[in-house]
């Protein structure tokens, strides 16, 4: 095998030095470049297939298969352009089933998109990065092409891209290093778009390809996609969309082997004729299992109508199809269509404004073929088949990774005519070749089955990929009948009559089998035949006709063992409401089912009780319990009855207080409702280390006197069950406040100052008929004298406190109090007129808690003065010169 040498690194860097220039100021990459080429582009193009040399390599040797999209994939690529081209809510669903590979220029666009994926759901654990940077985002179009070699090996096929785009043209060379896989070289001018494979050695392309390769013939085409991609069956058909990008993922889609989905449009649009030719040519070709395709349809508008509807531009990865939505009436008929078509598949639909019907999510993402898949090919049987004894599957079973495949498989899972699946496991018969074999049975019969593995390092395949689902099917009618009059039996009864029926050849012998063993002679030659088997299990019978050269149909009768009852136990006989206990049934032969009973009477089934042990839960009563034990068609027993008695389980239900919050040396009332069983109060001085109070058992509580915060709550007993608590609740004790105060006088200004102790509210009162609730108020009397200052302190829980004292209010250096001062009109609204002999002087105004309100200058001995601003209340106005100070009452009413 061809590996990437010395060589194929020294192509690369001598395109990437000789493009250079051409990558960096003819097409920059910030452009952003449009999927169709620009005329510059075509341009361009017409020299650029010789200026830039492609290096085909000698073909890969071996067994060639091109990976199909539907396979496994470990890797989605996408191109980083300055956007990404789909929504990034698509490449975080897409991380949740494989990795993501995206192009970006260099390290510091890589830290912008981790960013952009970290912020967006995007599962980084599965990110990497290639450092590229991408003329383009159209990764489907410039991505390698995946092939398998000698099943065992993935590797790339590189080929020249049909635009002037040398950075993406090059993707599939950094793609083989970044993986470390062979890479080869196809010279034959192409795009992902124009290409679709199905795994089997058929591919489909427009005759895109032909104009773009006018120096092969269609036959050297032909050879080249045989040698590089193992392409035995390469469909090139017409273009039914007729526009510029002639791609056939604009308007078909392999979904598996045998069914291709094709887009349909009115019959008023005048592409119709072509849309039904491409129809009809693939409705009648063979798909490479070898019978004619499955043709889907979906639905898109009239062209005149310009409505997008790119259903086809899907993306099959891991088991979702990503299918694109645009916001058309169309949308969720397309969506109907691909879930119809794809049981077992998910359907996610992804809308995006930047869909085209010329491009759309498949242009912009291209998967990376898982390296270490689990692959089957297996060509299904299928149809109407002639009648066989048994009808034998083979499959090729491999791991590309190198992994055996797990022992025990693979396996094969069928059913007859919608019964019970059955499962075999398929044995080795050579290489990688295994076999299994479905026996025939009489009549009009269909049959399902798929193909189910396993590898050692994890990997597992269900094949087709639904499994129960969408699984192969085939048709037969059985000749040579082989009836039974019973299908199961009990041990120790007869099997009934067996007859061979429908037969013209002669009967040599009965041959029967015990669970697939080997055949042996029964010795009779009539058609019918019974017997009584001497043991249990699955019991073949079948007639040898004309000395061996055919058979009959198999008959097969399931013969149960007996039931044994064996002894039913239980973990404890005893619970406490709410507890779970465990069931447990020992020596038994057979299936069963537990059951329950309230009076060994009437018995109920537990549907999920078919273990031992088994977890019982929730049981509320006393209850029998006993096993239903059975074998097939065996007669049912029962094993011996266990009873579990259940008491009732404490409820410690919940505390209330009649108050709590109380003074110190007085009790606390509590009481306990919604509570059942036996009390118990107890107390705690930090809410964690709790005491009995003795003879504290009734439902009310009336605690010592407290002089500390204190926890309480009841413990609730019920007998031998788990005892039970009430919620807490914490009676916060105050001390009783003690109200006291000093003071500071200057002149009529009195500055108090509160040493009162556990207190939280303070009411003053100033013997003038003023209070104040400050907590160290300053206050300014009106006149002088001796006043009785009274202070209550409280804390809202015990008994006030008052504290008095008579404090003397004289004034130093005042001239007179009212003398030199007169207002005008007094009581006023505010608004008054105020003659003084002092000038110049300052006004004062205090409010009646000795608070500044007003300070101005008088300038004369008469001025109109505006308080309006100020509420209705008594006021006291000061007017201040350099020697004398001069009092007066002033009362505002409004």
């Amino acid at each position: 095998m061809k590996k990437l040498t010395v060589f194929l690194l020294f192509v690369l860097l001598f395109t990437l030095t000789v493009f250079k220039s051409f990558s960096q100021n003819d097409v920059p990459k910030k452009y952003h470049l449009t999927h169709e080429m620009s005329a510059a582009e075509k341009e361009l193009m017409k020299t650029y297939s010789h200026t830039r040399t492609f290096s085909e390599t000698a073909p890969p040797t071996g067994e060639i298969r091109n990976v199909a999209e539907w396979e496994p994939m470990e890797s989605v690529i996408v191109a980083y352009d300055g956007g990404f081209g789909v929504p990034v809510s698509l490449i975080a669903d897409m991380s949740q089933v494989s990795d993501i590979t995206t192009i970006v220029a260099n390290s510091s666009e890589e830290n912008s998109v981790r960013n952009t994926y970290s912020s967006n759901g995007v599962n980084l654990s599965r990110c990497h990065f290639m450092y590229q940077d991408p003329n383009s985002w159209w990764t489907r179009d410039y991505s390698p092409w995946f092939i398998a070699v000698d099943n065992s090996e993935v590797a790339i096929i590189n080929f020249p891209y049909n635009r002037p785009r040398p950075n993406d043209d090059d993707v599939p060379i950094l793609t083989a290093n970044e993986l470390g896989i062979d890479l080869y070289g196809m010279n034959v001018t192409h795009t992902g778009g124009n290409y679709m494979c199905d795994g089997y050695g058929t591919a489909v392309s427009t005759d895109l390809v032909w104009d773009e390769n006018t120096s092969l013939s269609h036959a050297e085409i032909n050879t080249k996609m045989h040698d590089y991609l193992g392409i035995q069956n390469y469909h090139v058909t017409a273009d039914p969309l007729d526009d510029y990008i002639k791609h056939v993922d604009c308007w078909g889609k392999f979904l598996d082997v045998d069914k291709i989905l094709i887009t349909r449009v009115p019959v008023t649009d005048y592409r119709y004729d072509d849309y039904e030719a491409i129809a009809t040519y693939f409705s009648q070709q063979n798909c490479s299992w070898g019978y004619p395709y499955e043709i889907i349809r979906v639905q898109a508008a009239d062209h005149d109508d310009y409505d997008v509807n790119p259903y086809s531009n899907s993306l099959i990865l891991n088991g979702k199809i990503y299918v694109p939505q645009t916001g058309s009436n169309l949308d969720d008929d397309a969506v109907a269509t691909y879930t119809a078509a794809m049981p077992g598949y998910e359907i996610v639909p992804v809308y995006s404004s930047g869909w085209y019907n010329t491009d759309a999510l498949h242009c912009r993402t291209h998967g990376i073929a898982d390296r270490e898949m689990l692959y089957i090919k297996h060509i299904p049987l299928h149809g109407d088949l002639a009648f066989q004894s048994q009808y034998t599957v083979e499959a090729d079973v491999t791991s590309y990774g190198g992994s055996p495949v797990s022992s025990g498989f693979p396996k094969l899972y069928y059913r007859q005519n919608g019964g019970t699946w059955q499962e075999t496991l398929m044995t080795l018969s050579g290489g990688i070749t295994y076999s299994a074999s479905i026996p025939a049975v009489g009549g009009d019969n269909t049959v399902e089955y798929y193909i189910y593995a396993e590898n050692d390092n994890g990997k597992t395949r269900t094949y087709p990929f639904a499994g129960t689902a969408d699984p192969f099917t085939f048709n037969y009618t059985g000749g040579n009948f082989l009836t039974v009059e019973q299908s199961e039996i009990c041990i120790g009864n007869s099997t009934g009559t067996i007859s061979l029926t429908n037969y013209t050849e002669t009967i040599t012998d009965w041959e029967k089998r015990l669970d697939g063993g080997t055949w042996t002679s029964i010795g009779i030659t009539s058609d019918t035949y019974s017997e009584t088997p001497p043991t249990s299990g699955l019991w073949e019978y079948r007639v040898v006709l004309d000395g061996g050269s055919s058979y009959s149909t198999i008959a097969s009768i399931i013969v149960n063992e007996l039931p044994v009852a064996g002894t039913a136990y239980a973990s404890t006989s005893e619970i406490c409401f709410g507890e779970n206990f465990e069931m447990n049934l020992s020596g038994y032969t057979g299936n069963f089912l537990w059951q329950i009973s309230a009076d060994e009477i009437t018995w109920y089934t537990i549907e999920d009780g078919e273990t031992s042990p088994y977890t019982v839960s929730g049981l509320n009563q006393n209850a029998y319990f006993r096993a239903k034990v059975f074998n097939g068609v065996c007669d049912t027993i029962y094993s011996n009855h266990v009873f579990v008695t259940v008491n009732p389980s404490a409820e410690g239900g919940t505390v209330s207080a009649a108050a709590d919050q109380i003074c110190t040396g007085e009790t606390a009332s509590l009481s306990l409702s919604g509570y059942d069983g036996n009390i118990q109060w107890q107390n705690s001085n930090d809410g964690t280390t709790w005491n009995n109070i003795s003879g504290a058992n009734s439902d009310t509580y009336s605690s010592e006197a407290l002089t500390s915060n204190t926890f309480f709550r009841a413990n609730v007993s019920m007998g031998s069950c788990p005892d039970a608590q009430s919620d807490e609740i914490e009676i916060t004790v105050f001390e009783i406040p003690v109200s006291g105060f000093t003071y500071t006088a200057d002149n009529q200004t009195i500055s108090f100052t509160n040493t009162s102790v556990n207190a939280v509210n303070y009411n003053w009162d100033f013997g003038d008929g003023n209070s104040s609730s400050q907590e160290d108020p300053v206050y300014v009397y009106s006149f002088e004298g001796n006043y009785t200052v009274s202070l209550t302190a409280s804390n809202n829980v015990c008994e006030d406190d008052i504290y008095n004292e008579t404090i003397s209010v004289s004034y130093v250096g005042i001239s007179e109090l009212n003398s030199g001062i007169n207002i005008s009109p007094n009581p006023n609204k505010g608004i008054f007129i105020i003659k003084t002999i002092a000038i110049p002087a300052s006004i004062h105004v205090f409010d009646i808690n000795g608070k500044e309100v007003y300070l101005n200058r008088l300038a004369s001995k008469k001025e109109s003065i505006n308080l309006s601003n100020l509420n209705s209340g008594i006021y006291f106005i000061k007017i201040e010169d350099n020697s004398h100070s001069y009092f007066k009452k002033l009362i505002i009413k409004k």
